[in-house]
């Protein structure tokens, strides 16, 4: 499964689109595009469709930064889910 592409195509669609943005970087400030209502759109995607458990003490704010920090929250927490055999 291609999470990078399903997260960036979330954002774009989702996210942003009233926005007119059309693309986004790796490292793209996100910050001043995603507001808190649409960060936990976010997490609710992740968990729900990517099938991803993020644990609360897992998720760090500057995890959203970037399209990067999220692709780095979303390996971190396989890894987790994976050594504890979820």
């Amino acid at each position: 499964m291609n999470y990078y592409q399903d997260v960036k195509g979330f954002i774009l669609n989702e996210l942003v689109a009233d926005k007119l943005i059309t693309s986004i970087e790796p490292e793209t400030p996100l910050s001043d595009l995603i507001d808190s209502l649409n960060m936990v759109k976010l997490i609710v995607f992740i968990e729900d469709k990517l099938k991803v458990d993020l644990l609360a003490n897992d998720v760090d704010m500057k995890d959203f930064q970037s399209l990067n920090g999220i692709m780095n929250l979303i390996n971190r927490s396989m890894e987790r889910m994976v050594a504890s055999g979820s």
